[in-house]
């Protein structure tokens, strides 16, 4: 843990004001209740200098009992490590911000939003809230590779593709994911005489087949060689440096499975900057391949974890990119419910993507969707999140998709998915906000015969 700085040492001394001050304050999770209504008494005389300090009582709060121990930071070196930061602003309620392990809470900006709206940002609610969230996910540890243990037949696709690559021995390496760990398989391509050329001679070459049976040859090429990178099976920098070169190339299908390349490593060296910027500059073929390197990185770190951090930095990404080509919002809409249906993490600052796609998404589009708000309830449900503004548009959207109205689109499997919406929501409790409580129990009724 660093030494205490300067808006650390500033904290702590605006904390220790407050409690002398306030003789029910005991600096506990159990005074927060005493917090809040000084908060409220204070509220027609507030000004920055009353954010500061109840804003430093509340933090010195959380701080004290944060694992791992957390430390005060500035709103420039928050931005440093998370770029993405930046885009909430300079202000009174960003001058001093938690951090732990790289993960951030923002004490100083919670008073002022509890100050706003009341109980529906309590500090109290809150408090165990903010813990989690600076709490990093549990690795499973991983088993170590043994030779002797590895599917002959899995060995033997990855070899053939080595030794003679085509459409055909490349549709064959499908087969190795069901029958090897995807530790066993960078342990195979490590201990390989592996070519990055054989790898981008396939980046051109268009998908074949439909629906399940659709097999997507230049992508299958640019996983296998982000794995030998990965696996160190061929040399990084070189690799990259020719996938940059080929991001001018007239083929778009080589454009789109170099990009992929370089923007998963981007995304594991937590390279923001290059990943806004290239979708920025890019082209319709460039921001896909970067879209489909985020929904192959978040599956990744669910397989991998059984966990994801946090969406905060690929939100600009995802808000990009939600209003873009069909393409591109089916692979937001995957990636979405990636990250929230499957693992329950926080997706409060992708709502706003959530509620464009359950208003204008193809009927896949809204059942991911759907699935991703259902997980986002199911993380307030169990202290990962807070209810915000956000929810209160998506709500609506998923409430009309429970009816039957006849109108085009509305299939089968999108009602049951807004109807497992509606019983996250009702299992809320008094969490859920009153003015949403009749729409949902209506929409529960008319689907599932609830009364």
């Amino acid at each position: 843990m660093p030494e205490l700085n300067e808006v650390a040492n500033e904290m702590s001394r605006l904390a220790a004001a407050v409690q002398s001050e306030h003789s029910e304050l005991d600096g506990t999770f159990a005074t927060l209740p005493e917090l809040e209504a000084l908060v409220r008494s204070a509220r027609k005389g507030w000004n920055d200098e009353l954010l500061r300090r109840f804003g430093a009582y509340y933090g010195e709060t959380l701080r004290k009992v944060a694992d791992p121990p957390a430390f005060w930071v500035d709103f420039d070196t928050a931005v440093s490590a998370t770029p993405t930061i930046a885009k909430l602003g300079r202000g009174p309620d960003l001058e001093a911000i938690l951090r732990a392990e790289g993960r951030h809470v923002f004490p100083l900006a919670k008073v002022k939003k509890f100050l706003d709206h009341g109980d529906e940002d309590s500090l109290t609610a809150f408090a165990p809230v903010a813990l989690t969230m600076l709490r990093p996910p549990k690795k499973r540890p991983r088993r170590p590779v043994d030779p002797d243990d590895l599917d002959p037949a899995g060995v033997q696709r990855i070899d053939a593709f080595l030794a003679s690559p085509s459409v055909e021995s490349a549709k064959r390496l499908g087969g190795c994911v069901s029958v090897l760990r995807r530790t066993e398989i960078a342990w195979v391509l490590a201990h390989r005489d592996v070519r990055s050329e054989i790898f981008f001679g396939l980046f051109g070459e268009r998908a074949t087949g439909r629906g399940y049976a659709k097999f997507d040859v230049g992508l299958t090429a640019a996983k296998w060689l982000w794995r030998a990178i990965d696996a160190g099976a061929v040399e990084e920098q070189t690799t990259l440096a020719e996938c940059r070169a080929r991001l001018g190339d007239k083929n778009k299908l080589v454009r789109q499975h170099a990009v992929w390349v370089l923007a998963r490593t981007s995304f594991k060296r937590h390279d923001e900057a290059f990943i806004e910027r290239t979708y920025a500059e890019g082209d319709s073929a460039i921001r896909l391949g970067i879209l489909r390197a985020l929904e192959s990185h978040v599956n990744d770190a669910v397989m991998d974890d059984d966990s994801y951090p946090s969406v905060t930095p690929h939100a600009a990404l995802i808000l990009a990119a939600v209003t873009g080509p069909a393409a591109a919002r089916k692979s937001v809409a995957r990636t979405l419910q990636q990250i929230a249906g499957r693992v329950r993490v926080s997706i409060a600052d992708v709502l706003p993507a959530v509620a464009l796609l359950l208003e204008r998404g193809k009927p896949a589009e809204v059942e991911d969707a759907l699935q991703a708000l259902t997980g986002h309830v199911f993380s307030i449900k169990h202290g990962r999140a807070e209810w915000s503004a956000g929810l209160d548009d998506c709500i609506p959207l998923a409430v009309g998709h429970t009816r039957t109205d006849g109108e085009k689109g509305r299939a089968t499997k999108t009602r049951i998915a807004a109807s497992y919406a509606m019983r996250a929501l009702t299992k809320l409790g008094d969490e859920l906000p009153a003015r949403h409580r009749d729409a949902i129990a209506a929409a529960m009724s008319s689907v599932l015969g609830v009364h």
